[in-house]
């Protein structure tokens, strides 16, 4: 996968998780279901539940519009599959997007809850978009820990409650190979639980890794020896955390330094220190950073770092770039400060 792209997913995630958590009080649409994910995982998790991601666009999308009124209001829907499962629904429509904006002379109450409608309505446009939701209605089936099962494949013309049932029970052994999988990684000895953890992993589909980057980044200190060979990607992958926390904090610095410190770690192989040195000039070159001298050594040290490397070409042209910056840069200075001696002259 594209680091660039993973770091961008991982940040979506992050500002979920964040935004999510400056949430208190639930709030629920018209159907009765939750539209803040966060209010989502804590009543499955309460119950003991999977959560049903029901992402649709009421009005804007007759077929979204059908599946709300003939399945999702229902009391039938409620009494069934709403008791299986946790329901998050968020719907995108030019209906919703009018409930963020308070209605004239609107009173203090009236404010606030257009306020959080706004927030709900940013984190969940950004929840379907790492989803990577293609049409309406999508539904997606998640863990109560916010793992993704599996995607629903829903058919247009399933618009009654005992079809739409009959299609969700089509993933129940998906689900429970998923619950078996998550199981494995908290039980037995810490090896054990790595090689749970890390096949998880590896069998997850790419767009849905982030999703599991706080359980993935547990195994360099559950493997403190690196008994089984699996840490340094996972190294690598606890440094992305910690970046992405900082960088979603607005310390740039902080985050840069958190992938520039994996590189002391022991258990670090070749192709992942390139990796961390190569994303601490991605962070700061993307940032608009100016310090291109620091820049420059990064990509030398990640260059340096795996000399066989697949992005050697890569990162060489990285570097004649902002070489070319530095000395652009210094030319710059120089005529600028000749600028200035001539006119104090």
């Amino acid at each position: 996968m594209n680091k660039k792209l993973s770091f961008l997913l991982v940040l979506i995630v992050s500002l979920l998780v964040f935004l999510a958590g400056c949430s208190k009080k639930s709030m629920t649409d018209e159907t009765g279901f939750f539209m803040d994910l966060d209010d989502a995982e804590k009543y499955a998790k309460k119950n003991n539940q999977d959560i049903l991601v029901i992402i649709t666009s009421d009005g804007d999308d007759y077929i979204s519009e059908e599946f709300i009124n003939e399945v999702l209001k229902t009391p039938a829907f409620a009494e069934t599959i709403a008791k299986k499962y946790s329901i998050f629904h968020f719907d995108f429509s030019q209906k919703s997007y009018e409930k963020t904006v308070p209605p004239e002379n609107a009173t203090k109450e009236e404010q606030e809850r257009a306020a959080k409608y706004a927030d709900l309505m940013q984190t969940g446009y950004q929840f379907a978009s790492l989803l990577d939701c293609q049409y309406t209605p999508a539904i997606f089936l998640m863990t109560k820990e916010r793992y993704v099962i599996s995607e629903v494949e829903y058919e247009d013309e399933i618009l009654d409650i005992k079809a739409f049932e009959e299609l969700l029970s089509g993933y129940d052994e998906e689900a429970a190979q998923m619950h078996q999988k998550l199981e494995a990684t908290q039980k037995g000895t810490n090896l054990e639980r790595v090689a749970a953890i890390d096949s998880l992993y590896k069998e997850t589909p790419e767009n849905y890794k982030p999703f599991l980057l706080d359980l993935a980044k547990t195994i360099p200190d559950l493997d403190k020896d690196d008994e089984s060979g699996l840490c340094s990607p996972y190294i690598v992958v606890a440094a992305e955390s910690k970046a992405i926390s900082l960088f979603t904090k607005g310390d740039i610095v902080g985050a840069v330094q958190a992938y520039v410190s994996a590189c002391d770690n022991k258990h670090i192989k070749p192709e992942e220190r390139q990796e961390c040195y190569y994303m601490a000039a991605y962070l700061l070159g993307s940032t608009g950073a100016n310090d291109y001298e620091l820049i420059v050594s990064y990509l030398n040290l990640a260059l340096n770092a795996c000399p066989d490397g697949s992005k050697n070409e890569y990162i060489k042209n990285a570097i004649a770039y902002y070489t070319q910056q530095v000395e652009l840069s210094k030319n710059a200075q120089t005529s600028s400060d000749s600028d200035t001696a001539g006119q104090n002259k």
